[in-house]
């Protein structure tokens, strides 16, 4: 009886150490066949200018394909549903702002997931917003901005195209402790062209958009959302320096579908973190107005989104935005 529970505990042991063994072959040899990178915006634009730079990286990294596949519409919600159905094989990604999986959860009544559906495997970047009023506009800073909202006390209007720039902007008036009126539009040229015509009085943007448009004097920046000023515009005061303490920087990350085999999420995450480290990653985001985000482990870009789901619960609530759809 004893010598045949040995030969079972020896044969189970066997079979445990087989399967670690290919396990790890698996993740040497992983990927081994051309990997889905999934994107939520339109292609051409600037989202997916970097998601397609991420997968170019990827591809040198591993010599294996990495295939973008954009997946538009519902404020990234149909390219996170593409993933979250996808199978836990190693071979879907998706990369996107934070805004796709945090935000929907937030800001949509029945998003159809939860913020940690998905298996968060690495921060990228954070992006930088700009505060900007039209090239009438009396306000000539964010402090006479602020004067002016509450002089106004709720009369004044601002635009909003996406869900980060609704939250953005809530943030603003809650932590001046101010109100305006939100006009809705479906992109952020047509919230532009409003404001200079002076339709609406403020409009949180991205640098990159905002920059081109204020050379164009179509607007004029105030200051930027970073906790420091963008290299690309050095003469622009943060919104701390402008005299509100302000920060919001929209974050960058990668997941996979939960269930996803740790080996190869582990696999994937080192390799953008060494990407994230390069002097080409640094000049893509300086051109794109972002800064990298490097998480320095799984664990790490875990407790990012964590934040930032915490962020945008925060100020859904103190802004009173009821969820829509």
């Amino acid at each position: 009886m004893g010598a045949w529970h040995s030969v079972t505990r020896v044969t189970a042991l066997a079979v445990a150490v087989g399967v670690a063994a290919a396990a790890t072959a698996s993740a040497q040899s992983y990927p081994d066949r051309p990997v889905r990178v999934i994107a939520g915006y339109p292609a051409g634009g600037g989202g997916d200018a970097l998601v397609r730079y991420y997968a170019a990286q990827l591809e040198k990294a591993t010599g294996q394909k990495f295939l973008v596949e954009n997946k538009v519409g519902a404020n990234g919600k149909i390219a996170t549903d593409t993933v979250l159905m996808a199978k836990p094989d190693g071979y879907t990604l998706l990369i996107h702002g934070t805004a796709a999986v945090v935000g929907n959860t937030v800001l949509m009544k029945n998003p159809g997931y939860d913020a940690f559906d998905l298996q968060p495997v690495a921060t990228l970047a954070q992006s930088v917003f700009v505060l900007s009023v039209g090239p009438e506009s009396k306000a000539g800073s964010v402090k006479e901005l602020v004067a002016n909202l509450k002089a106004a006390d709720g009369k004044m209007k601002y635009g909003s195209a996406t869900s980060v720039t609704l939250v953005a902007s809530a943030k603003f008036l809650v932590d001046t402790g101010t109100k305006a009126e939100i006009v809705r539009y479906k992109g952020t040229v047509d919230a532009a062209r409003e404001m200079v015509a002076n339709q609406i009085d403020f409009l949180f943007a991205d640098a990159t958009f905002a920059l081109a448009q204020a050379k164009q004097g179509r607007m004029k920046i105030l200051a930027v959302t970073a906790s420091e000023r963008l290299a690309t515009a050095p003469d622009v005061p943060t919104m701390t320096e402008a005299g509100v303490p302000y920060v919001f920087t929209p974050k960058w990350a990668a997941w996979m579908p939960k269930g996803t085999p740790d080996a190869m999420v582990q696999k994937i995450a080192g390799l953008l973190r060494d990407i994230a480290k390069t002097d080409a990653t640094k000049a893509f985001l300086l051109d794109a107005a972002c800064t990298p985000l490097l998480s320095d482990s799984v664990a790490a870009a875990t407790d990012v989104v964590k934040g930032d789901l915490a962020l945008w619960r925060k100020t859904a609530a103190d802004a009173k935005i009821e969820p829509q759809g």
